[in-house]
C-alpha cells in the first residue's frame, strides 16, 4: 500500500481592528477557516481558530473574537479507521477598560467533524475564545460584558462537546494549550499573577458544547491577583483565587455582599479589603482567613434588614469605619479590631465587644447598645460618643475600664460597673459634655487636664484623680 497523504487544517482568520475615530467600537475578527479533510492519518488536526477583535475608544458598541472553524469529516481509506476533524478554537478579545454599553464576547468553538465509519462517532469540539486575555501585572476595569465564548459541540454527540468558558486573572504555570483546551474564558491570564480586575458590570463564563455547563467566569493562575469589586457587579459562573488572592469591596456607590448566597462563588481568597468611599454591608455570616483591611470607607455588618458577621479580625485605616448594625438578633464579636480607625454601633439590637481591641480612632454608638462583656476593651479608643437618643454605653460585665473622651446627648445612658468596685477611668487635656444618665453602682475617675461636664447626672462615686483635674456636674 502506498503511503499514506496527510493534509493539514486551515488556519485561523486574520483579526481586523477598527481605525476610525476614538468612540467607535472595535471591529470583530474574521472567523477561522474550516479544518480540511483528513485522508489518512490516524490523528486529524484542528480546524482554525478564529482572529481575536480589538477596538479602542469609549462609545457603545461590541467586541466579538471570531468564530473557530469547522473540522471536516475524516474519509476512511486504506483499511485505516480515522480519527474525526476537531472544530477550531474560538478567537479571544483583549481590551482594559469597558464602558456600561460595551460588550465583549469570545468566539464560540467550532464544531467537530464526523467519522466516515460505522458505527459513526464524533469530532472532538474547539474550545469558546476567552472574552479577555491579561498578561502579569494587568489591570482590567469592567463596567459593561464580558463573556467567554460557547464550547463547540461534537459533530455527532453532544455529550462530548467542548468545555465552556474559563476565566481568568494572572496565570501561573498555565500555558495557552491548556487554556484553549478549556474553551470560552470570561477572563484569562498567563503567567506571572499579579493581576488586578475591577468589576462594575458582568463578567460570565461560556457554556459547553451541551449548552448547560458554565465554566468559571474568572479564574485566577499565579499569585497575588486582585478582585475588586464595585456596585452593579455581577458574576455568571464562579470565581477561583490563586494563591494569594485579595477580595477587595471599593468603590464609591454603596452596595452589598450577601456572604452566604454571593460567598460561595468566590473561592480561595485568602486575602480581604475594603477601600473606596462607600459603604459595604456584608450580610449573613462568615469566617476569615486573615485580617481584613479596612483602607478606606465604610463596612458595614448588616443593612438594616439582614445581619451580617464575621469570625475574623479588622484592620482599621485612619477616617475608616466599621460599622455594627444588627437589627434582628444581638451579636457579639469576639475578635481584635486595630489600627487608626474607628467603630460605629448602629441597629436596634446589642453589639457586644468581647475582645481587647486596639483601635485609636472614635466610638460611635448612633442606636442600641455597645457592651464591653468580661475581657473586652476598647481603651485606645480616642472617644465614646453617644451620639443619638436612646443609644447605650454597658459596662456592667466589663469590670474597671479605661476611655478617654466621653460625650453624649439628652437621652442617652451610661450603664458603669455591678459592683462599687467597678471604676471608669476616663478623661483627657479635652473638655467634653455628657448629657446623659448613668446606672449601675461602679463609679468614675476623672484623668486628664480638661473637664468633664455631667450634665443633670447623679453619680455616687465620682472623684477627680488629682489636682487639677475637674469632674463637673451640671444641672
Amino acid at each position: 500500500m502506498p503511503p499514506m497523504p496527510v493534509v493539514q487544517a486551515g488556519q485561523g482568520g486574520t483579526a481586523s481592528v477598527s481605525g476610525g475615530n476614538v468612540g467607535s467600537a472595535g471591529t470583530n475578527g474574521n472567523d477561522g477557516g474550516g479544518g480540511n479533510n483528513y485522508v489518512a492519518t490516524p490523528i486529524a488536526e484542528a480546524g482554525g481558530g478564529g482572529g481575536g477583535g480589538t477596538g479602542s475608544g469609549a462609545g457603545a458598541g461590541s467586541v466579538s473574537g471570531g468564530s473557530g472553524g469547522n473540522g471536516v469529516g475524516g474519509l476512511a481509506g486504506g483499511g485505516v479507521i480515522l480519527v474525526s476533524s476537531t472544530g477550531g478554537g474560538g478567537g479571544n478579545t483583549t481590551i482594559l477598560s469597558t464602558d456600561t454599553a460595551v460588550a465583549i464576547t469570545g468566539g464560540a468553538g467550532g464544531t467537530g467533524g464526523g467519522y466516515a465509519v460505522i458505527p459513526a462517532g464524533k469530532g472532538s469540539s474547539g474550545g469558546g475564545g476567552a472574552g479577555v486575555f491579561l498578561y502579569e501585572n494587568s489591570t482590567i476595569v469592567n463596567r459593561g460584558t464580558i463573556r467567554g465564548g460557547n464550547g463547540g459541540s461534537g459533530r455527532k454527540d453532544s455529550s462530548y462537546g467542548g468545555i465552556g468558558g474559563n476565566g481568568a486573572g494572572g496565570a501561573s504555570g498555565s500555558t495557552s494549550s491548556s487554556v484553549y483546551s478549556q474553551g470560552g474564558a470570561g477572563i484569562v491570564g498567563f503567567s506571572g499573577g499579579r493581576t488586578t480586575i475591577t468589576n462594575g458590570g458582568t463578567i460570565s463564563g461560556g457554556l459547553s458544547g451541551d449548552g448547560s455547563t458554565r465554566t468559571n467566569a474568572i479564574t485566577f493562575f499565579g499569585s497575588s491577583n486582585t478582585l475588586i469589586l464595585e456596585n452593579g457587579y455581577n458574576f455568571v459562573g464562579n470565581i477561583v483565587a490563586g494563591t494569594n488572592g485579595t477580595l477587595t469591596f471599593g468603590g464609591i456607590v454603596d452596595s452589598t455582599f450577601d456572604l452566604v448566597v454571593d460567598g460561595p462563588l468566590f473561592s480561595g481568597f485568602t486575602n480581604f479589603a475594603k477601600q473606596g468611599n462607600s459603604t459595604w454591608s456584608l450580610l449573613n455570616t462568615a469566617t476569615l482567613s486573615s485580617t481584613l483591611q479596612l483602607n478606606v470607607g465604610t463596612l458595614q455588618l448588616g443593612n438594616g434588614t439582614t445581619d451580617g458577621a464575621i469570625a475574623g479580625d479588622v484592620n482599621t485605616a485612619s477616617g475608616a469605619i466599621l460599622a455594627f448594625n444588627p437589627t434582628q438578633a444581638d451579636e457579639t464579636y469576639s475578635n481584635q479590631i486595630s489600627g487608626s480607625g474607628g467603630i460605629a454601633k448602629t441597629g436596634t439590637k446589642v453589639t457586644t465587644l468581647a475582645g481587647i481591641n486596639t483601635y485609636s480612632g472614635s466610638t460611635t454608638i448612633n442606636a442600641g447598645t455597645l457592651t464591653l462583656g468580661a475581657g473586652g476593651s476598647i481603651a485606645q479608643s480616642s472617644a465614646v460618643n453617644l451620639s443619638s437618643s436612646g443609644a447605650r454605653f454597658d459596662l456592667a460585665a466589663a469590670g474597671n475600664q479605661t476611655i478617654k473622651d466621653l460625650t453624649g446627648v439628652n437621652g442617652t445612658l451610661l450603664i458603669l460597673g455591678t459592683n462599687a468596685a467597678d471604676v471608669l477611668t476616663l478623661g483627657t487635656a479635652n473638655s467634653t459634655t455628657f448629657a446623659g444618665s448613668a446606672s449601675g453602682n461602679g463609679g468614675i475617675t476623672k484623668h486628664g487636664t480638661g473637664i468633664l461636664a455631667l450634665q443633670g447626672l447623679t453619680l455616687t462615686q465620682a472623684t477627680p484623680s488629682s489636682p487639677g483635674e475637674s469632674l463637673k456636674l451640671m444641672d
